[in-house]
């Protein structure tokens, strides 16, 4: 299983505090977001999450607007996140 973020482009300044917070690979949007928008390639938003399955395919769209919470600072949150990927792992 591999992990990404993706900063926002205009989040540049609070970078180091995300990079002190977890090890995960952050990968930083361009400075102009008609360049890049790198969520509205998959026409979504900031702090959405896709899961992919091992062939690269995009196997769960989790919104942060969604019916289901994925803020992981909530028990709820985090079992649903959890299992949105467990299910992917082992169909």
């Amino acid at each position: 299983m591999q992990f990404v973020i993706v900063n926002k482009y205009d989040a540049v300044d609070t970078q180091d505090k995300l990079y002190e917070r977890c090890s995960i690979p952050i990968f930083q949007d361009l400075s102009v977001p008609a360049e890049a928008n790198v969520w509205s390639l998959h026409e979504g938003k900031k702090d959405d999450m896709y899961v992919y399955d091992r062939e690269g395919n995009l196997a769960a769209y989790l919104p942060k607007a969604g019916p289901e919470s994925i803020n992981l600072s909530t028990e709820d949150g985090y079992a649903f996140v959890r299992g949105s990927i467990l299910s992917v792992l082992n169909p």
